[in-house]
């Protein structure tokens, strides 16, 4: 089978809300066919993925496990697939090819529906062995990442923003590559309403911090975050250290932010909590670390109320507890 589970919503304009709730579930999937050949052909399928959503909104997804080995995507998000929540999976996908493979994938879909919109991804592990944690192929807008891990160990790409994206807001996330490709690609032009991106930590063990392809910063509206990489302070091949991605910027992106190793407990090991001497604690807003762990003992991060856990009330900018 091209998907382990699905769920498929239906609309012959928009898709309907189907409001289901999937909580506490291990999915594993091993796919031994060929992307890229048609469906029906011998070994060949369509988009594998462990999980798929299309046309589907207003799910719960909360605390289950995704694993998929072989050439397939993790979790497959396309088609007017809206307003659906993610919040405390893992995600791990293995020796899965190169190119729009994604251990998290959000697709273009088909022509007659919109892209998905209004989501929320939040304190979410995505891990991939072999290429991209995190593939935005074509997001559509007001969709919200906060508090997630995206880690991978590949040469090739790691996480790709690409076109199609509108109005998403990226906080207190970490991402992390420990191959030698460059963390995170900005591939957009300049036709939408920028992105926010603050508070994370960007960092990669063998090349830039990032790559820009396609890209306008009247798309990004960025600060208070940590870059790193092990390549002689480069955050970027275009743009150099963050002094020149400031002034490519015209001064109006990443002002507060700096470029220092973030000092995780554990790279290598997944474990991206931080060091009592890291950088990366206070830089965030209102004197909160950046990345997606607050260091040992904090409350975590927040900026609305939500139900995380013991976590209930956002109160000041951080949670309440129960």
């Amino acid at each position: 089978a091209e998907n382990l589970v699905a769920i498929r919503g239906s609309g012959a304009v928009h898709c309907a809300p189907t409001n289901h709730v999937f909580s506490n579930n291990i999915i594993t999937a091993t796919h031994a066919c060929l992307r890229g050949l048609p469906p029906g052909s011998p070994g060949g399928c369509n988009e594998p993925a462990a999980f798929s959503i299309w046309c589907a909104a207003g799910n719960a997804f909360d605390r289950n496990t995704i694993r998929a080995t072989g050439q397939s995507h993790g979790l497959r998000i396309s088609d007017e697939s809206d307003e659906n929540s993610f919040t405390n999976n893992t995600v791990w996908v293995g020796d899965q090819m190169a190119g729009d493979a994604g251990a998290v994938f959000i697709a273009a879909g088909n022509p007659d529906k919109h892209s998905p919109r209004n989501n929320i991804f939040r304190s979410n592990v995505v891990r991939s062995d072999g290429a991209l944690a995190l593939n935005l192929q074509s997001p559509g807008s007001g969709n919200i990442f906060e508090q997630n891990v995206f880690w991978t160990n590949t040469a090739d790409t790691a996480n790709a923003f690409n076109g199609g994206a509108n109005d998403n807001r990226f906080r207190y996330n970490t991402f992390y590559n420990a191959g030698s490709a460059p963390t995170i690609v900005f591939d957009y032009g300049n036709d939408r309403t920028a992105d926010t991106f603050r508070n994370n930590i960007v960092a990669s063990a063998g090349s830039t911090a990032v790559q820009t392809g396609q890209f306008a910063f009247s798309r990004y509206a960025g600060d208070r975050n940590l870059w790193w990489s092990t390549n002689a302070n480069t955050l970027t091949s275009a743009n150099g250290s963050l002094s020149g991605w400031r002034t490519a910027s015209a001064n109006a992106d990443d002002m507060n932010s700096a470029y220092s190793d973030p000092l995780f407990v554990n790279a290598g090991g997944g474990d991206f909590h931080l060091q009592s001497s890291s950088p990366a604690r206070g830089l965030g807003d209102g004197g909160n670390d950046a990345g997606a762990y607050q260091y040992s003992g904090a409350a975590p991060v927040c900026t609305a109320s939500w139900i995380c856990g013991a976590w209930l009330a956002c109160v000041n900018g951080n949670q309440a507890r129960t």
